[in-house]
């Protein structure tokens, strides 16, 4: 799976969890109607899709659309090579 369709399978997840859907690929989740219990939501249902996982300490660095599906497609990488 190349970085845009993981990228695209990430915004999907976000969609079902933010159902407003008013956020694009750099917003931040919190600021785009997520909430803690929220973020929990979407790490798992990632995790579900991927099989990688994404830690709540994290989510600072892991924030927005594009920072998941950077770290998502390398973990896959690495996981291809490994």
């Amino acid at each position: 799976m190349d970085t845009a369709q993981v990228e695209e399978e990430v915004r999907l997840l976000w969609r079902d969890v933010l159902p407003s859907g008013n956020f694009n690929e750099d917003s931040d989740f919190i600021s785009a109607g997520g909430s803690s219990l929220k973020v929990m939501s979407l790490f798992v249902k990632l995790k579900k899709k991927f099989s990688v996982t994404l830690e709540v300490k994290n989510f600072n660095a892991l924030n927005t659309i594009s920072k998941q599906s950077a770290f998502i497609s390398s973990e896959l990488q690495a996981r291809t090579h490994a």
